[in-house]
């Protein structure tokens, strides 16, 4: 749940849309310039997919990186485990199932994400020996 609202407030949807409108106006701008080009079509499709895989796909994961560090940190202030967050993911990449290489997803690699989240656990646990409040019913339990 963190990591959701996570998205809310680092503000994630309005930076999407942001990025979304900069690339329409980009690939619709070359559309106009190129029409009297016998490469038109080709050339309107490589900038579409070159601004996905090299600007929109990236960004993408990186909120989806952010906000998976936010998540736990809140996570750890509220007083759960933010250990727990790893063991979440450990299952979601032992459901395994297709998934595209990291590059063509919106979403990192859940091996990456599990790594990037041990290297954050030291700052996180410091942070949750810190919180106020040790909830009666620790995460951990709810997801175990």
């Amino acid at each position: 749940m963190g990591h959701e609202v996570s998205h809310a407030l680092l503000r994630h949807g309005g930076e999407r849309v942001s990025q979304n409108i900069l690339a329409s106006v980009a690939i619709a701008t070359a559309d106009i310039m190129s029409r009297d080009s016998k490469y038109h079509d080709l050339g309107v499709a490589a900038l579409g997919a070159g601004v996905t895989v090299g600007v929109l796909l990236p960004y993408s994961r990186k909120h989806e990186s952010e906000a998976d560090k936010f998540g736990l940190e809140l996570a750890a202030r509220a007083g759960y485990d933010p250990a727990a967050g790893i063991r979440v993911w450990e299952r979601m990449a032992a459901l395994g199932g297709n998934r595209p290489p990291e590059w063509l997803s919106t979403h990192p690699d859940p091996e990456n994400r599990i790594e990037n989240m041990r290297a954050w656990l030291p700052e996180m646990r410091a942070i949750y020996e810190q919180s106020d409040k040790k909830p009666n019913y620790p995460l951990a339990k709810v997801v175990d």
